[in-house]
């Protein structure tokens, strides 16, 4: 029996026509899986260096690795002797019944195929889209994720990002700012206009053109509310604000302006004064 059972295993290894299928089958995936591998990082790398666009290059690479994949795909079923335009029949079937069965998925298909065409984000925008604000990771077929700026990972359906207003605070390299103060009513308005303009062509950080614009924007309850609007490249924002506010404070104290608060001045009628005075009388007298 033993001698049976080792003469069929030399036989089917020794089988030169099945080693050999078997070896150009091997060859046919690794082939697949390196030459996708390689042919995808050279255009993502081409992607990159040209137009700059992580998505686009993503796609891309992910589309030509796959497309090697496939490719090697049939060259195996047809050394296997499988015919491959009965498959390719049958995935079409497969293809209609579970885009019935998944109509949300396609729809998110769909509406990313739909992103991807008109582009109002790329990888690393920053957006507030659907009450979700942060950085964009990637912007795949089913979904668009984000990362907070408290370091949380978001997942967001394309049919929501397509359906909803985005805010892409990103799109643009420069930025305008506003800042508000109210100060005393006795100030001159043009002087007061004068010193903010003169504190603004001084900071570094604040654009030259477009220029900044002051504007007396109403007579508050407590004093004159002026708008302050500049311009300021986008990765300076943050630190823009902090200085443009820091320099309004100053120099208006620096001229002896008051910066004014809310104030509310409370009056009481003669009878709301009798009324409070008995009440005073009789909690003394008990």
């Amino acid at each position: 029996m033993w001698e049976n059972i080792w003469e069929y295993i030399y036989n089917f290894f020794t089988n030169i026509e099945w080693l050999s299928s078997a070896i150009r089958i091997v060859c046919y995936a690794l082939g697949g899986i390196i030459l996708g591998r390689i042919f995808s990082r050279i255009a993502r790398r081409a992607m990159l260096h040209r137009k700059k666009e992580k998505q686009a290059a993503h796609i891309a690479g992910k589309l030509i690795y796959y497309g090697f994949l496939v490719l090697a795909m049939f060259f195996i079923l047809d050394e296997l002797n499988v015919d491959v335009t009965t498959i390719v029949a049958a995935a079409g079937i497969a293809t209609v019944a579970i885009s019935f069965a998944a109509q949300k998925s396609l729809s998110n298909v769909i509406s990313g195929i739909f992103l991807y065409i008109e582009r109002p984000f790329q990888v690393d925008d920053v957006i507030d889209v659907a009450g979700q604000y942060g950085v964009i990771l990637s912007i795949d077929l089913l979904s668009t994720k984000i990362r907070t700026f408290d370091n949380l990972y978001i997942r967001i359906p394309n049919e929501t990002v397509l359906s909803e207003p985005v805010i892409n605070y990103t799109k643009f390299d420069i930025r305008r700012i506003e800042a508000l103060v109210e100060v005393e009513y006795p100030a001159d308005p043009e002087r007061v206009k004068a010193i903010l303009m003169d504190m603004l062509e001084k900071e570094t950080l604040v654009l030259a053109e477009p220029k900044p614009v002051i504007i007396l924007k109403e007579l508050g309850a407590s004093g004159q509310i002026y708008r302050v609007l500049v311009w300021i490249l986008r990765d300076k924002m943050f630190s823009a604000t902090s200085a443009i506010h820091e320099g309004i404070k100053l120099s208006l104290e620096e001229a002896g302006i008051e910066i004014v608060y809310p104030i509310q001045v409370v009056r009481f009628t003669p009878e709301m004064e009798e009324a409070i005075a008995r009440g005073k009388a009789r909690r003394a007298g008990g």
